[in-house]
């Protein structure tokens, strides 16, 4: 294995360094190892298939280096050569996101879609109409619930605020508790 991972072949000292033999029967097991599998040509034993291993990995690097070069050359070359295709974006191109546009947008079909109102505009518009409801839990009540209506996306903010107006005003007025009713029984 050592032939393999440093790509070289080992003199007689060298693989006796490499296999860490210290005592006398390690030295000789490596000595009978090299003479019964490897060859000794100018002080370093070769084995026939080993080379044609690395030489063959060597080959093969070198085209694959080859080929990478090749095609990194051509990626830069064409880079600026090549037509877009028809779904491509321009380059330098405007943002793809609208976080810095109004949340009312238009639909295909030119209607906007629904923006939820800032809790200002629900106050406005219950000043503007003389509601009965507290603006402050109208619009908590459907910011926590991401302005759904039951399973539905609210479409129109207003009307429901109507809708709570009506609820509101059809509610029988409710006489207090505890206290503040002993208070009114006892006026």
């Amino acid at each position: 294995d050592s032939c393999y991972d440093r790509e070289q072949f080992p003199t007689e000292e060298e693989a006796i360094d490499w296999c860490w033999a210290r005592t006398t029967e390690e030295v000789e097991a490596v000595k009978f190892v090299l003479t019964k599998f490897f060859t000794l040509k100018d002080d370093v034993y070769m084995q026939k298939h080993i080379q044609e291993v690395v030489d063959k990995y060597h080959s093969t690097a070198l085209t694959n280096k080859r080929i990478a070069e090749e095609r990194e050359k051509n990626r830069r070359e064409n880079k600026t050569k090549r037509e877009r295709s028809v779904n491509e974006a321009p380059p330098n191109q405007e943002p793809r996101t609208t976080n810095q546009e109004p949340r009312t947008i238009e639909k295909k079909g030119g209607k906007p879609r629904f923006a939820p109102p800032a809790i200002q505009e629900i106050r406005d518009c219950v000043s503007d109409h003389g509601y009965a409801v507290d603006p402050e839990a109208f619009f908590f009540h459907y910011e926590g619930n991401g302005w759904m209506v039951g399973k539905n996306k609210m479409k129109n903010w207003k009307m429901a605020l109507a809708s709570w107006n009506k609820r509101e005003s059809n509610k029988p007025k409710q006489q207090g508790t505890g206290f503040n009713r002993l208070m009114e029984l006892a006026r």
